[in-house]
Protein backbone atom coordinates (compact mmCIF):
# COMPACT_ATOMS: atom_id res chain seq x y z
CA UNK A 1 0.00 0.00 0.00
CA UNK A 2 1.30 3.20 -0.90
CA UNK A 3 1.28 5.64 1.81
CA UNK A 4 0.28 9.21 1.03
CA UNK A 5 2.34 11.98 2.53
CA UNK A 6 1.23 15.51 3.06
CA UNK A 7 3.87 18.03 2.21
CA UNK A 8 4.95 20.33 4.90
CA UNK A 9 3.80 23.87 4.64
CA UNK A 10 7.29 24.95 3.82
CA UNK A 11 7.45 22.54 0.95
CA UNK A 12 4.00 23.38 -0.54
CA UNK A 13 3.50 26.15 -3.18
CA UNK A 14 2.67 29.37 -1.33
CA UNK A 15 -0.44 31.18 -2.70
CA UNK A 16 0.44 34.54 -4.32
CA UNK A 17 -1.62 37.18 -2.52
CA UNK A 18 0.50 40.28 -3.45
CA UNK A 19 -1.63 43.44 -4.25
CA UNK A 20 -1.33 45.39 -7.57
CA UNK A 21 1.68 47.66 -8.05
CA UNK A 22 1.31 51.45 -8.44
CA UNK A 23 1.83 51.27 -12.23
CA UNK A 24 -0.71 48.49 -12.63
CA UNK A 25 -3.25 50.44 -10.61
CA UNK A 26 -2.76 53.59 -12.70
CA UNK A 27 -3.19 51.60 -15.92
CA UNK A 28 -6.35 49.96 -14.62
CA UNK A 29 -7.91 53.32 -13.69
CA UNK A 30 -6.94 54.70 -17.08
CA UNK A 31 -8.56 51.72 -18.89
CA UNK A 32 -11.77 52.08 -16.91
CA UNK A 33 -11.90 55.79 -17.67
CA UNK A 34 -11.35 55.19 -21.37
CA UNK A 35 -14.12 52.60 -21.43
CA UNK A 36 -16.54 55.02 -19.77
CA UNK A 37 -15.60 57.84 -22.11
CA UNK A 38 -15.99 55.54 -25.11
CA UNK A 39 -19.50 54.68 -24.05
CA UNK A 40 -20.32 58.34 -23.54
CA UNK A 41 -18.84 59.22 -26.92
CA UNK A 42 -20.93 56.65 -28.68
CA UNK A 43 -24.10 57.88 -27.05
CA UNK A 44 -23.26 61.55 -27.75
CA UNK A 45 -22.43 60.87 -31.39
CA UNK A 46 -25.55 58.78 -31.88
CA UNK A 47 -27.73 61.44 -30.31
CA UNK A 48 -26.13 64.17 -32.44
CA UNK A 49 -26.52 62.11 -35.58
CA UNK A 50 -30.22 61.58 -34.89
CA UNK A 51 -30.70 65.28 -34.30
CA UNK A 52 -28.93 66.14 -37.53
CA UNK A 53 -31.22 63.78 -39.43
CA UNK A 54 -34.58 64.57 -37.88
CA UNK A 55 -37.43 64.37 -40.40
CA UNK A 56 -41.16 64.91 -40.21
CA UNK A 57 -43.89 62.41 -41.06
CA UNK A 58 -43.25 63.06 -44.76
CA UNK A 59 -39.55 62.15 -44.35
CA UNK A 60 -38.59 65.79 -44.89
CA UNK A 61 -35.79 67.26 -42.78
CA UNK A 62 -37.51 69.41 -40.23
CA UNK A 63 -34.36 71.12 -38.95
CA UNK A 64 -31.32 72.78 -40.42
CA UNK A 65 -28.21 70.58 -40.39
CA UNK A 66 -26.76 72.55 -37.52
CA UNK A 67 -29.39 72.89 -34.84
CA UNK A 68 -27.86 74.50 -31.80
CA UNK A 69 -28.76 71.39 -29.82
CA UNK A 70 -27.02 69.11 -32.32
CA UNK A 71 -23.92 71.32 -32.45
CA UNK A 72 -23.82 71.46 -28.65
CA UNK A 73 -24.01 67.68 -28.50
CA UNK A 74 -21.19 67.34 -31.03
CA UNK A 75 -19.12 69.87 -29.10
CA UNK A 76 -19.65 67.76 -25.98
CA UNK A 77 -18.46 64.68 -27.84
CA UNK A 78 -15.44 66.60 -29.10
CA UNK A 79 -14.61 67.71 -25.56
CA UNK A 80 -14.50 64.04 -24.53
CA UNK A 81 -12.15 63.12 -27.36
CA UNK A 82 -10.56 65.86 -29.42
CA UNK A 83 -9.06 63.28 -31.74
CA UNK A 84 -12.38 61.78 -32.91
CA UNK A 85 -12.26 62.43 -36.66
CA UNK A 86 -15.94 61.70 -37.21
CA UNK A 87 -17.00 64.30 -34.66
CA UNK A 88 -14.56 66.82 -36.14
CA UNK A 89 -15.97 66.13 -39.62
CA UNK A 90 -19.56 66.69 -38.46
CA UNK A 91 -18.61 69.88 -36.62
CA UNK A 92 -16.82 71.28 -39.66
CA UNK A 93 -19.87 70.65 -41.86
CA UNK A 94 -22.33 71.96 -39.28
CA UNK A 95 -20.49 75.22 -38.65
CA UNK A 96 -19.83 75.69 -42.34
CA UNK A 97 -23.54 75.36 -43.13
CA UNK A 98 -24.41 77.70 -40.28
CA UNK A 99 -21.91 80.30 -41.52
CA UNK A 100 -23.31 80.17 -45.05
CA UNK A 101 -26.89 80.75 -43.92
CA UNK A 102 -25.92 83.54 -41.55
CA UNK A 103 -23.85 85.20 -44.27
CA UNK A 104 -26.92 85.37 -46.50
CA UNK A 105 -29.34 86.68 -43.89
CA UNK A 106 -27.39 88.10 -40.92
CA UNK A 107 -23.81 88.60 -42.14
CA UNK A 108 -22.64 90.37 -39.01
CA UNK A 109 -23.36 87.20 -37.02
CA UNK A 110 -21.53 84.88 -39.42
CA UNK A 111 -18.02 85.62 -38.20
CA UNK A 112 -18.01 83.23 -35.26
CA UNK A 113 -19.41 80.37 -37.33
CA UNK A 114 -16.82 80.90 -40.08
CA UNK A 115 -14.03 80.89 -37.49
CA UNK A 116 -15.31 77.63 -35.99
CA UNK A 117 -15.73 76.04 -39.41
CA UNK A 118 -12.17 76.90 -40.44
CA UNK A 119 -10.88 75.61 -37.12
CA UNK A 120 -12.55 72.23 -37.52
CA UNK A 121 -11.69 71.92 -41.22
CA UNK A 122 -8.06 72.52 -40.27
CA UNK A 123 -8.33 69.88 -37.54
CA UNK A 124 -9.87 67.47 -40.04
CA UNK A 125 -7.06 68.11 -42.49
CA UNK A 126 -4.62 66.96 -39.80
CA UNK A 127 -6.71 63.83 -38.96
CA UNK A 128 -4.68 61.02 -40.52
CA UNK A 129 -7.21 58.31 -39.64
CA UNK A 130 -10.02 60.11 -41.46
CA UNK A 131 -8.09 60.25 -44.73
CA UNK A 132 -6.78 56.69 -44.39
CA UNK A 133 -10.32 55.41 -43.88
CA UNK A 134 -11.51 57.46 -46.84
CA UNK A 135 -8.82 55.97 -49.05
CA UNK A 136 -9.64 52.47 -47.82
CA UNK A 137 -13.31 52.94 -48.76
CA UNK A 138 -12.28 54.22 -52.15
CA UNK A 139 -9.91 51.34 -52.81
CA UNK A 140 -12.67 48.92 -51.92
CA UNK A 141 -14.68 50.28 -54.84
CA UNK A 142 -12.27 49.03 -57.48
CA UNK A 143 -9.12 49.65 -59.47
CA UNK A 144 -10.27 52.99 -60.89
CA UNK A 145 -9.91 54.71 -57.53
CA UNK A 146 -7.18 57.37 -57.56
CA UNK A 147 -5.60 57.65 -54.12
CA UNK A 148 -3.54 60.67 -55.22
CA UNK A 149 -6.74 62.66 -55.77
CA UNK A 150 -7.64 62.24 -52.08
CA UNK A 151 -4.14 63.20 -51.02
CA UNK A 152 -4.21 66.27 -53.25
CA UNK A 153 -7.62 67.28 -51.92
CA UNK A 154 -6.38 66.97 -48.35
CA UNK A 155 -3.29 69.02 -49.10
CA UNK A 156 -5.30 71.80 -50.79
CA UNK A 157 -8.33 71.72 -48.49
CA UNK A 158 -7.69 75.12 -46.89
CA UNK A 159 -7.12 76.74 -50.29
CA UNK A 160 -10.46 75.35 -51.50
CA UNK A 161 -12.12 76.85 -48.44
CA UNK A 162 -10.46 80.20 -49.11
CA UNK A 163 -12.12 80.32 -52.52
CA UNK A 164 -15.48 80.64 -50.75
CA UNK A 165 -14.25 83.76 -48.99
CA UNK A 166 -12.81 85.08 -52.25
CA UNK A 167 -16.30 84.86 -53.73
CA UNK A 168 -17.81 86.72 -50.79
CA UNK A 169 -15.11 89.40 -50.96
CA UNK A 170 -15.88 89.99 -54.64
CA UNK A 171 -19.62 89.84 -53.98
CA UNK A 172 -19.48 92.52 -51.30
CA UNK A 173 -17.02 94.66 -53.26
CA UNK A 174 -19.34 94.66 -56.28
CA UNK A 175 -22.17 95.75 -53.98
CA UNK A 176 -19.92 98.57 -52.67
CA UNK A 177 -20.14 97.08 -49.18
CA UNK A 178 -16.48 97.56 -48.48
CA UNK A 179 -16.75 96.85 -44.75
CA UNK A 180 -18.22 93.40 -45.37
CA UNK A 181 -15.46 92.54 -47.84
CA UNK A 182 -12.85 93.62 -45.29
CA UNK A 183 -14.60 91.48 -42.67
CA UNK A 184 -13.78 88.35 -44.65
CA UNK A 185 -10.19 89.47 -45.16
CA UNK A 186 -9.74 90.04 -41.42
CA UNK A 187 -11.41 86.70 -40.72
CA UNK A 188 -8.75 84.85 -42.72
CA UNK A 189 -5.94 86.93 -41.24
CA UNK A 190 -7.00 85.87 -37.74
CA UNK A 191 -7.91 82.29 -38.60
CA UNK A 192 -5.91 79.46 -37.06
CA UNK A 193 -4.64 78.21 -40.39
CA UNK A 194 -1.09 77.97 -41.79
CA UNK A 195 0.55 81.37 -42.46
CA UNK A 196 1.05 80.42 -46.11
CA UNK A 197 -2.70 79.92 -46.47
CA UNK A 198 -3.41 83.32 -44.92
CA UNK A 199 -1.06 84.97 -47.40
CA UNK A 200 -2.66 82.96 -50.18
CA UNK A 201 -5.96 84.83 -49.80
CA UNK A 202 -4.52 87.98 -51.39
CA UNK A 203 -3.19 85.92 -54.30
CA UNK A 204 -6.57 84.32 -54.94
CA UNK A 205 -8.45 87.63 -54.70
CA UNK A 206 -5.90 89.30 -56.97
CA UNK A 207 -6.35 86.62 -59.63
CA UNK A 208 -10.13 86.84 -59.36
CA UNK A 209 -10.49 90.63 -59.38
CA UNK A 210 -7.80 91.63 -61.88
CA UNK A 211 -7.79 88.82 -64.43
CA UNK A 212 -9.28 91.16 -67.06
CA UNK A 213 -6.57 93.82 -66.73
CA UNK A 214 -4.37 92.52 -69.60
CA UNK A 215 -7.31 92.55 -72.03
CA UNK A 216 -8.44 96.00 -70.88
CA UNK A 217 -4.92 97.33 -71.40
CA UNK A 218 -4.72 95.69 -74.82
CA UNK A 219 -7.85 97.63 -75.78
CA UNK A 220 -6.12 100.86 -74.76
CA UNK A 221 -8.42 101.51 -71.80
CA UNK A 222 -5.62 102.30 -69.36
CA UNK A 223 -7.78 104.31 -66.97
CA UNK A 224 -10.24 101.42 -66.65
CA UNK A 225 -7.38 99.04 -65.95
CA UNK A 226 -6.11 101.29 -63.16
CA UNK A 227 -9.63 101.47 -61.73
CA UNK A 228 -9.75 97.67 -61.52
CA UNK A 229 -6.39 97.62 -59.74
CA UNK A 230 -7.56 100.46 -57.47
CA UNK A 231 -10.44 98.24 -56.39
CA UNK A 232 -8.15 95.40 -55.39
CA UNK A 233 -5.66 97.74 -53.70
CA UNK A 234 -8.45 99.25 -51.63
CA UNK A 235 -8.63 95.81 -49.98
CA UNK A 236 -4.95 94.84 -50.06
CA UNK A 237 -3.05 98.17 -50.27
CA UNK A 238 0.43 96.65 -49.88
CA UNK A 239 0.13 93.77 -52.36
CA UNK A 240 3.39 93.98 -54.29
CA UNK A 241 2.32 92.35 -57.60
CA UNK A 242 -0.72 94.65 -57.81
CA UNK A 243 1.38 97.73 -57.11
CA UNK A 244 3.90 96.64 -59.71
CA UNK A 245 1.15 96.09 -62.27
CA UNK A 246 -0.33 99.50 -61.39
CA UNK A 247 2.93 101.30 -62.15
CA UNK A 248 3.45 99.34 -65.36
CA UNK A 249 -0.03 100.20 -66.66
CA UNK A 250 0.46 103.85 -65.68
CA UNK A 251 3.78 103.89 -67.56
CA UNK A 252 2.13 102.49 -70.70
CA UNK A 253 -0.61 105.09 -70.46
CA UNK A 254 1.91 107.87 -69.88
CA UNK A 255 3.81 106.86 -73.00
CA UNK A 256 0.67 107.65 -75.02
CA UNK A 257 0.32 111.19 -73.61
CA UNK A 258 1.81 114.43 -74.95
CA UNK A 259 2.60 117.37 -72.64
CA UNK A 260 1.58 119.88 -75.30
CA UNK A 261 -2.00 118.63 -75.58
CA UNK A 262 -2.66 116.39 -72.58
CA UNK A 263 -0.97 118.19 -69.73
CA UNK A 264 -3.96 118.04 -67.39
CA UNK A 265 -4.25 114.29 -67.96
CA UNK A 266 -0.57 113.93 -67.06
CA UNK A 267 -1.08 115.94 -63.87
CA UNK A 268 -4.10 113.81 -62.95
CA UNK A 269 -2.14 110.61 -63.53
CA UNK A 270 0.76 111.97 -61.48
CA UNK A 271 -1.58 112.64 -58.56
CA UNK A 272 -3.22 109.25 -58.95
CA UNK A 273 -0.07 107.17 -59.15
CA UNK A 274 2.10 108.87 -56.51
CA UNK A 275 0.51 107.12 -53.46
CA UNK A 276 0.96 103.73 -55.15
CA UNK A 277 4.56 104.55 -55.99
CA UNK A 278 5.27 105.55 -52.40
CA UNK A 279 3.76 102.35 -50.97
CA UNK A 280 5.75 100.13 -53.31
CA UNK A 281 8.88 102.18 -52.66
CA UNK A 282 8.65 101.35 -48.93
CA UNK A 283 7.89 97.63 -49.40
CA UNK A 284 10.09 95.21 -47.49
CA UNK A 285 12.68 93.15 -49.35
CA UNK A 286 12.05 95.14 -52.51
CA UNK A 287 15.51 94.29 -53.82
CA UNK A 288 14.38 90.68 -54.14
CA UNK A 289 11.78 91.68 -56.74
CA UNK A 290 13.59 92.99 -59.83
CA UNK A 291 10.39 93.58 -61.83
CA UNK A 292 8.92 95.80 -59.12
CA UNK A 293 12.28 97.52 -58.82
CA UNK A 294 12.22 98.22 -62.57
CA UNK A 295 8.61 99.43 -62.48
CA UNK A 296 9.50 102.06 -59.86
CA UNK A 297 12.45 103.36 -61.87
CA UNK A 298 10.68 103.31 -65.24
CA UNK A 299 7.63 105.25 -64.06
CA UNK A 300 9.69 107.82 -62.14
CA UNK A 301 11.88 108.40 -65.18
CA UNK A 302 8.89 108.73 -67.51
CA UNK A 303 6.98 111.16 -65.28
CA UNK A 304 10.11 113.19 -64.64
CA UNK A 305 10.69 113.39 -68.38
CA UNK A 306 7.13 114.60 -69.04
CA UNK A 307 7.39 117.33 -66.40
CA UNK A 308 10.75 118.45 -67.72
CA UNK A 309 9.38 118.59 -71.26
CA UNK A 310 6.53 120.76 -70.01
CA UNK A 311 8.88 123.09 -68.08
CA UNK A 312 11.20 123.44 -71.06
CA UNK A 313 8.29 124.28 -73.34
CA UNK A 314 7.03 126.98 -70.96
CA UNK A 315 10.52 128.42 -70.60
CA UNK A 316 10.93 128.67 -74.36
CA UNK A 317 7.54 130.40 -74.69
CA UNK A 318 8.53 132.89 -72.02
CA UNK A 319 11.92 133.60 -73.58
CA UNK A 320 10.44 134.03 -77.06
CA UNK A 321 8.03 136.57 -75.60
CA UNK A 322 10.95 138.44 -73.99
CA UNK A 323 9.61 137.85 -70.48
CA UNK A 324 11.63 137.28 -67.32
CA UNK A 325 10.69 135.14 -64.30
CA UNK A 326 8.43 137.10 -61.97
CA UNK A 327 7.20 134.86 -59.14
CA UNK A 328 7.60 131.25 -58.06
CA UNK A 329 3.84 130.65 -58.06
CA UNK A 330 3.69 129.79 -61.74
CA UNK A 331 3.32 126.66 -63.83
CA UNK A 332 6.89 126.75 -65.14
CA UNK A 333 8.45 126.71 -61.68
CA UNK A 334 6.08 123.95 -60.49
CA UNK A 335 7.00 121.87 -63.53
CA UNK A 336 10.69 122.18 -62.59
CA UNK A 337 9.89 120.97 -59.10
CA UNK A 338 7.84 117.98 -60.24
CA UNK A 339 10.46 116.99 -62.80
CA UNK A 340 13.21 117.13 -60.20
CA UNK A 341 11.17 115.21 -57.60
CA UNK A 342 10.40 112.33 -59.97
CA UNK A 343 13.87 112.18 -61.50
CA UNK A 344 15.43 112.06 -58.04
CA UNK A 345 13.13 109.17 -57.18
CA UNK A 346 14.34 107.48 -60.35
CA UNK A 347 17.98 107.68 -59.20
CA UNK A 348 17.37 105.05 -56.50
CA UNK A 349 16.29 102.47 -59.07
CA UNK A 350 18.11 103.32 -62.29
CA UNK A 351 21.86 103.54 -62.02
CA UNK A 352 22.49 104.10 -65.73
CA UNK A 353 19.94 106.18 -67.60
CA UNK A 354 21.80 108.97 -69.45
CA UNK A 355 18.65 110.63 -70.77
CA UNK A 356 17.01 110.81 -67.34
CA UNK A 357 20.25 112.05 -65.75
CA UNK A 358 20.55 114.73 -68.42
CA UNK A 359 16.95 115.80 -67.79
CA UNK A 360 17.55 115.99 -64.05
CA UNK A 361 20.73 118.03 -64.56
CA UNK A 362 18.98 120.55 -66.80
CA UNK A 363 15.92 120.81 -64.58
CA UNK A 364 18.11 121.60 -61.56
CA UNK A 365 20.08 124.25 -63.47
CA UNK A 366 16.91 125.82 -64.90
CA UNK A 367 15.24 126.01 -61.50
CA UNK A 368 18.37 127.54 -59.98
CA UNK A 369 18.43 130.28 -62.65
CA UNK A 370 14.69 130.92 -62.22
CA UNK A 371 14.91 131.20 -58.43
CA UNK A 372 18.00 133.43 -58.62
CA UNK A 373 16.29 135.89 -60.93
CA UNK A 374 13.19 136.07 -58.73
CA UNK A 375 15.37 136.54 -55.66
CA UNK A 376 17.45 139.23 -57.33
CA UNK A 377 14.32 141.26 -58.03
CA UNK A 378 12.65 140.68 -54.68
CA UNK A 379 12.05 143.58 -52.30
CA UNK A 380 12.11 141.21 -49.34
CA UNK A 381 15.73 140.48 -48.30
CA UNK A 382 14.85 137.40 -46.23
CA UNK A 383 12.92 135.89 -49.15
CA UNK A 384 15.76 136.75 -51.55
CA UNK A 385 18.46 135.13 -49.40
CA UNK A 386 16.32 131.98 -49.09
CA UNK A 387 15.92 131.78 -52.87
CA UNK A 388 19.64 132.26 -53.40
CA UNK A 389 20.35 129.44 -50.95
CA UNK A 390 17.89 127.10 -52.67
CA UNK A 391 19.48 127.92 -56.02
CA UNK A 392 22.92 127.07 -54.64
CA UNK A 393 21.62 123.71 -53.40
CA UNK A 394 20.27 122.96 -56.89
CA UNK A 395 23.72 123.74 -58.32
CA UNK A 396 25.29 121.39 -55.81
CA UNK A 397 22.85 118.60 -56.75
CA UNK A 398 23.47 119.19 -60.46
CA UNK A 399 27.23 118.87 -59.98
CA UNK A 400 26.65 115.45 -58.36
CA UNK A 401 24.43 114.24 -61.21
CA UNK A 402 27.17 114.90 -63.80
CA UNK A 403 30.40 115.26 -61.78
CA UNK A 404 32.61 116.20 -64.73
CA UNK A 405 30.41 119.11 -65.76
CA UNK A 406 31.74 122.51 -64.56
CA UNK A 407 28.76 124.68 -65.45
CA UNK A 408 26.98 124.12 -62.08
CA UNK A 409 30.04 125.43 -60.24
CA UNK A 410 30.27 128.49 -62.45
CA UNK A 411 26.57 129.13 -61.95
CA UNK A 412 27.00 128.77 -58.18
CA UNK A 413 29.79 131.36 -58.31
CA UNK A 414 27.53 133.68 -60.28
CA UNK A 415 24.73 133.25 -57.72
CA UNK A 416 27.11 134.06 -54.87
CA UNK A 417 28.24 137.19 -56.72
CA UNK A 418 24.62 138.23 -57.25
CA UNK A 419 23.90 137.64 -53.58
CA UNK A 420 26.88 139.82 -52.64
CA UNK A 421 25.62 142.65 -54.85
CA UNK A 422 22.10 142.29 -53.44
CA UNK A 423 23.44 142.31 -49.88
CA UNK A 424 25.49 145.46 -50.62
CA UNK A 425 22.50 147.27 -52.15
CA UNK A 426 20.35 146.46 -49.11
CA UNK A 427 23.11 147.57 -46.74
CA UNK A 428 23.65 150.89 -48.49
CA UNK A 429 19.89 151.54 -48.65
CA UNK A 430 19.49 150.80 -44.94
CA UNK A 431 17.27 147.79 -45.65
CA UNK A 432 19.60 145.23 -44.11
CA UNK A 433 19.06 143.88 -40.62
CA UNK A 434 22.77 143.13 -40.32
CA UNK A 435 25.29 145.32 -38.55
CA UNK A 436 28.37 146.46 -40.56
CA UNK A 437 30.63 143.74 -39.16
CA UNK A 438 28.16 141.02 -40.10
CA UNK A 439 27.58 142.51 -43.54
CA UNK A 440 31.31 142.61 -44.40
CA UNK A 441 31.84 139.12 -42.97
CA UNK A 442 28.99 137.56 -45.02
CA UNK A 443 30.04 139.36 -48.20
CA UNK A 444 33.65 138.22 -47.83
CA UNK A 445 32.58 134.59 -47.19
CA UNK A 446 30.36 134.57 -50.30
CA UNK A 447 33.12 135.93 -52.54
CA UNK A 448 35.78 133.55 -51.18
CA UNK A 449 33.42 130.67 -51.84
CA UNK A 450 32.62 132.00 -55.32
CA UNK A 451 36.33 132.17 -56.22
CA UNK A 452 36.69 128.51 -55.17
CA UNK A 453 33.94 127.59 -57.64
CA UNK A 454 35.20 129.82 -60.47
CA UNK A 455 38.87 130.73 -59.89
CA UNK A 456 39.31 132.09 -63.43
CA UNK A 457 36.77 134.89 -62.98
CA UNK A 458 38.75 138.11 -62.31
CA UNK A 459 35.72 140.18 -61.27
CA UNK A 460 35.24 138.00 -58.22
CA UNK A 461 38.71 138.75 -56.91
CA UNK A 462 38.27 142.46 -57.61
CA UNK A 463 35.04 142.55 -55.57
CA UNK A 464 36.68 140.63 -52.75
CA UNK A 465 39.52 143.16 -52.63
CA UNK A 466 37.00 146.04 -52.56
CA UNK A 467 35.12 144.45 -49.63
CA UNK A 468 38.31 143.87 -47.67
CA UNK A 469 39.56 147.45 -48.33
CA UNK A 470 36.20 148.91 -47.25
CA UNK A 471 36.30 146.81 -44.10
CA UNK A 472 39.83 148.02 -43.21
CA UNK A 473 39.10 151.72 -43.63
CA UNK A 474 35.79 151.58 -41.80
Amino acid sequence: MVRKTTPKPSEAETPHHRGPSRDELIQTVHDIGEALRSAQRRSQKWLAWRQLNMTDEHDVHSVTPYTLKAVATLEAAYALDEGDCDVIHHLAIAYHAMAWDLELCEPDRALGAWEKALFYWRKLQACGNFWRDLCAKGEALGEEFDRSAIEEFRQNLIEYLLEIHVDFIRYYYDLKRHDQAVRHIELIRRARIPPAARKGLAVLVYEAMTSTVPNVVAEGCFGDALTILDGFLSLFPSHLPALQSYLEVAKQWLDQMYPSTQWQEILDLDKRVLPRWDVLNTAEHLSEHPLAHAALGDLASALGGKHWARARSLRLQREEAGQQPQVLECEEYRAYGQAISWLKRMESYTSDNPEAQFNLFNALISRAVFATYVGQNSVNPDEAYQLFEEALLDCQDASQVIPDETSPLKLAAQILEIRTDYRRACFLAGLSNSDPDTYYKNAEEDLVRAIQFDPDNPSLQEKLDEIRDACRVR
